[in-house]
């Protein structure tokens, strides 16, 4: 992983913990990881130059700054919310430092 896609990593891991996690219920954080999980399954969303439709994901899009949410994006958010959760998960930043080139 390059540089430049850490350092959106961790943009995005610092997006969620100011702006959408002090905002959506446990309930809504317990579906929107279902939701991302889920499409995760089905392809690899952290791949660089993917991206997703804002209605997709509904719940992140009051704090919404593009177009479309990119997997990227949605791989940091699910990282966070599980590291909220409990879960003994490395941050996607971290995740991505232990990938470098």
């Amino acid at each position: 992983m390059n540089p430049l896609e850490y350092m959106a990593l961790h943009s995005f891991e610092s997006w969620y913990k100011e702006e959408v996690s002090p905002n959506l219920s446990e309930e809504e954080k317990t579906k929107l990881a279902k939701k991302i999980s889920e499409l995760s399954l089905r392809e690899p969303i952290f791949l660089p130059g993917r991206y997703y439709p804002h209605d997709m994901f509904p719940e992140l899009v009051p704090f919404s700054h593009t177009k479309d949410f990119c997997g990227m994006q949605l791989y940091a958010v699910f990282t966070e919310i599980m590291k909220e959760k409990g879960c003994n998960v490395p941050s996607a930043s971290e995740v991505a430092l232990s990938k470098r080139d």
